[in-house]
């Protein structure tokens, strides 16, 4: 466990399309999705974004640190993706810097707003996943297994019928 795990915050949203400008500024839209679309056609999910925000406190600025995005099904697998070198877990990970906000913010707003580090993930192709099963983004910061922020979502369509025998 890290300092950065313990004391950062973490939220997620999953959304038809998001970007951070050079700013650091989101642009969020369609937020807030729960059952992505599924083309039957083609096979994949609708288009989407995954929006992450890490609000460090401002004590522990600057900070590297790793942010792990990982995909797990219902039983909290990864979720395996063809790939050239065959099925590969849907996992990946960053290294960010937090830094202190600018030093023409006053000191006591400086201590309290804190460093946020923006991410965004897009699927512009959408993924290959099940439809009517269940997912979850699960965000880890520093590797730490027991602090992990998840986001619950679904893929549209019918459920998979039952197994018998």
């Amino acid at each position: 466990m890290s300092d950065i795990s313990e004391r950062s915050t973490v939220e997620i949203i999953v959304a038809d399309f998001a970007i951070v400008d050079p700013a650091g500024k989101s642009n969020i839209v369609g937020a807030g999705i729960a059952l992505l679309g599924f083309d039957p056609q083609q096979g994949i999910t609708n288009r989407f974004s995954i929006w992450v925000s890490v609000l460090v406190p401002t004590s522990l600025c600057p900070a590297e640190f790793s942010v792990e995005f990982a995909l797990v099904d219902a039983a909290g697998e990864l979720v395996l993706m063809p790939g050239p070198a065959g099925p590969q877990a849907l996992r990946i990970a960053q290294i960010v810097t937090a830094e202190k906000p600018n030093a023409q913010v006053p000191m006591a707003q400086r201590e309290h707003i804190g460093a946020r580090v923006h991410l965004v993930i897009d699927f512009g192709a959408g993924l290959p996943l099940t439809p009517g099963s269940n997912y979850e983004w699960r965000i880890q910061l520093d590797g730490d297994a027991d602090r992990q922020t998840l986001y619950p979502f679904g893929v549209w369509g019918p459920s998979a019928p039952p197994v018998i025998g």
